[in-house]
């Protein structure tokens, strides 16, 4: 690569470096986002978000499904993960996405993922 000067290749490397870290960190997370907590996160996506009502309506279906799984992971580790990932966050009682969750959710769409995560069933 030519660059006409230092700082010109320094802004491409700093540029460069930032995408190939959220590249990883949303990789990291597709790798472990459940098919239940994506569903939850496109609910989210929408204008006002999801009611807490129905993050525990979306919870209680999945873990019916697969209660060996969901016994021992509760309703506020499933949602502690979307929102300690960043990708959600709760306020007055609904959860919505935050910009973080929008870039995530694009990245999926860009890289053409299965929009319901890697783990069938969960």
């Amino acid at each position: 690569m030519a660059f006409r000067s230092p700082d010109e290749r320094d802004r491409w490397v700093f540029r460069e470096g930032a995408k190939l870290a959220i590249a990883l960190d949303f990789e990291r997370i597709y790798r472990n986002v459940w098919p239940s907590q994506m569903d939850l996160l496109a609910a989210a996506n929408g204008p006002d978000g999801e009611l807490m009502a129905g993050v525990q309506r979306r919870y209680a279906d999945a873990a019916a499904v697969t209660p060996a799984v969901y016994g021992t992971y509760g309703i506020e580790s499933w949602l502690g993960f979307l929102e300690h990932t960043g990708l959600i966050q709760r306020e007055a009682g609904r959860v919505s996405t935050t910009d973080k969750g929008r870039l995530f959710i694009q990245y999926l769409v860009a890289q053409r993922y299965d929009l319901h995560g890697l783990r069938p069933g969960l």
